[in-house]
């Protein structure tokens, strides 16, 4: 089994020229762009602070333009604007200056390939079969820590408030599994396995359903799976250790049918759900709470 991709695996090639008159031309870049992961290019600037404070940035027309043609001729591409990186001697200098300054820098466009739809249609059914386990996990262990805390699992379910419990402590191991670490952020509770280092995150506050699908963590929690689960490999491979490739994952799943993607609204934001395993009444429970509207079929 290899070793899941990591962000430290994906090299970006860097591009530096003098000007943005000196880049090589859009047909390049886009010929570049095909050949290589990741693309970032940078060119020497500055940028004029006025005595109000307000910063004028004479090359984020150019690099907004450059965004703009690359994204229509790379449709496989993620292509945006990285913005003004200031070189952080030059930042320090200009915060003791009274009248206008420039702070030097790098103005930066990323160009960064992502997974396909092909790629994802030819892995679905991994996919899938990694989101049903990611659910399973996520409902048991909230079971569980429910019932550990001797608190009614609906209040979870209900609302997402949990400040009157521990923040962090151990899940109890139950026979053929092994003990878990719990920790309660934000709208969810993070576990991870002591055993193997699985880590899935509990969202609460979507009813009775704890397996609701974020980027990151579905992505974490894929590669988290490998050393239990190495037939999960191709798919870490195509999702790499990116949040955007995840994304389109899930929003792939979701046009297929797989996945309902529900608004809540508030702090608990959105989120998927397994299409299959969601009763109407579940529906109904989870598009009362949502800003989205919901027609049956």
């Amino acid at each position: 089994m290899g070793n899941p991709t990591n962000r430290h695996d994906i090299k970006s090639t860097r591009i530096e020229r003098p000007s943005f008159a000196d880049l090589p031309s859009v047909d390049e870049l886009v010929r570049l762009a095909e050949l290589e992961e990741w693309l970032i290019v940078q060119v020497p600037t500055a940028v004029t602070v006025g005595k109000d404070g307000k910063r004028s940035d004479e090359t984020k027309l150019l690099r907004e333009r450059y965004v703009r043609e690359l994204a229509v001729l790379l449709p496989a591409h993620k292509v945006w604007d990285s913005g003004f990186l200031p070189n952080q001697a030059s930042l320090a200098a200009a915060k003791h200056k009274t009248a206008a300054c420039q702070i030097a820098g790098l103005a930066r466009f990323s160009i960064r390939k992502v997974v396909t739809d092909q790629a994802l249609e030819d892995h679905l059914d991994l996919l899938t079969s990694a989101a049903t386990e990611y659910r399973d996990i996520a409902n048991a262990l909230m079971h569980r820590l429910a019932g550990q805390l001797s608190v009614d699992v609906t209040r979870f379910a209900a609302q997402t408030l949990w400040h009157d419990q521990e923040q962090s402590g151990r899940l109890q191991p139950e026979e053929g599994d092994g003990e878990w670490r719990y920790f309660f952020h934000g709208v969810d509770c993070a576990f991870t396995s002591l055993t193997t280092g699985l880590t899935v995150e509990a969202r609460l506050g979507y009813g009775e359903n704890f397996g609701v699908f974020d980027p990151g963590f579905f992505m974490n929690f894929i590669h988290s799976s490998l050393p239990h689960r190495p037939d999960y490999q191709p798919i870490a491979n195509i999702l790499r250790d990116w949040w955007e490739n995840a994304r389109l994952a899930l929003e792939f799943m979701e046009r297929r049918g797989v996945l309902l993607l529900v608004h809540m609204g508030g702090e608990v934001g959105r989120g998927w759900v397994i299409a299959s395993a969601t009763t109407e009444d579940q529906r109904q429970v989870l598009y009362s709470h949502s800003d989205a509207v919901y027609s049956p079929e």
